[in-house]
């Protein structure tokens, strides 16, 4: 089965970072759906972030690297999920970090994040 029939859906994770009681919020890029709103940092799951047993913290945490340069050292907690099936197939998967561990200092908007 080719690669473009197996993927019939899109998975995008994200993590409500959470640090003194605040969470960290992003402005989507202008190159992504949801351009110009506010949210979670985060994105797609790649077939690379790993097996199926811990790909979406994989993913999440590869995710949050990117885009604001933070190495997440403490545990993620699931959230949430939705489905949404407009335009595209996407499962939305929500996770929280509450940082203690984590350098925060490490925190660098990625250029193409910024809209």
């Amino acid at each position: 089965m080719s690669e473009e029939k197996a993927a019939r859906f899109i998975v995008f994770v994200e993590c409500a970072i959470e640090h003194e009681g605040k969470f960290l919020v992003i402005e989507r890029s202008q190159h992504v759906p949801g351009a110009g709103l506010l949210g979670f940092p985060g994105g797609k799951v790649d077939y690379e972030d790993g097996v199926a047993y811990d790909i979406l913290p994989a993913a999440t945490k590869r995710e949050i690297q990117e885009e604001v340069g933070l190495t997440l050292l403490d545990p993620l907690r699931y959230v949430t999920s939705h489905f949404l099936g407009k335009k595209h197939q996407v499962v939305g998967v929500t996770f929280h970090c509450k940082v203690a561990k984590t350098d925060l200092s490490q925190l660098k908007i990625a250029e193409q994040e910024v809209a």
